[in-house]
């Protein structure tokens, strides 16, 4: 054993690899998640359904292409606590880790028919400095190599620094989140098919805000993909 693998071997072992999910001990310290977690992952195979509950949720509100998300979220589950470690914990291998599997079962479906390009959901300038990176730009980017598709990371901003959906009531949401994000220049996205990205969904009115306002400036087609959904 050469000095350089004794001394990784060494670390790993005073500080192992804990899984996200779980929080056991990960045997290989390149790992994101344990064979367990990975193995029963709650796929929800919405992608292959039209009518999925993700996709009811704009009903009446916006015309979109299609709607899905990866994995189902159960409060206090693995799911969860894996959002959490990479949205507020700073694991944004989970994101990345996360989003190439989902769009590995996207590839070749008619869900991503005709999809142009990937734009994960904005922070406020403010928000990303404290946070110190969007985790959904790393979901975004896990897909791009997937799909490969364009990210288009620069093409909107949020030009509101809100309260947290997480801190409002259901029935205010959608005002919390009206006309918060704006558009760029240069950004190019005219007519475009577009992939809006975020980490959870739950009334799905942030990313209708974003929608709406791509489908009205710019007459983009809209779909929308989410790593975890509660519905």
């Amino acid at each position: 054993m050469c000095r350089v693998e004794f001394i990784d071997n060494l670390i790993h072992s005073l500080y192992p690899n804990l899984c996200p999910g779980c929080h056991s001990i990960m045997p290989n310290k390149n790992m994101v998640i344990c064979t367990n977690c990975e193995l029963n992952l709650p796929v929800t195979n919405y992608y292959q359904m039209k009518d999925n509950p993700v996709a009811k949720l704009f009903w009446g509100k916006i015309i979109i292409e299609n709607a899905a998300s990866y994995l189902m979220f159960n409060k206090k589950g693995t799911v969860q606590s894996m959002m959490h470690q990479m949205k507020y914990f700073g694991n944004k291998e989970i994101g990345i880790y996360l989003g190439r599997k989902f769009g590995k079962d996207l590839f070749n479906s008619e869900f991503i028919e005709g999809v142009e390009g990937v734009i994960p959901l904005p922070l406020h300038p403010r928000r990303l400095a404290m946070r110190g990176y969007n985790q959904s730009e790393y979901i975004a980017m896990g897909l791009k190599e997937s799909l490969n598709i364009p990210l288009w990371n620069h093409a909107v901003e949020r030009v509101v620094n809100n309260i947290s959906q997480t801190k409002v009531s259901t029935s205010d949401r959608h005002d919390n989140v009206k006309d918060i994000f704006g558009l760029k220049k240069n950004h190019e996205l005219t007519g475009k098919h577009v992939l809006i990205v975020d980490d959870t969904i739950t009334t799905g009115a942030t990313l209708l805000s974003l929608g709406s306002l791509l489908q009205k400036e710019l007459n983009c087609k809209i779909s929308f993909a989410t790593i975890a959904s509660v519905v």
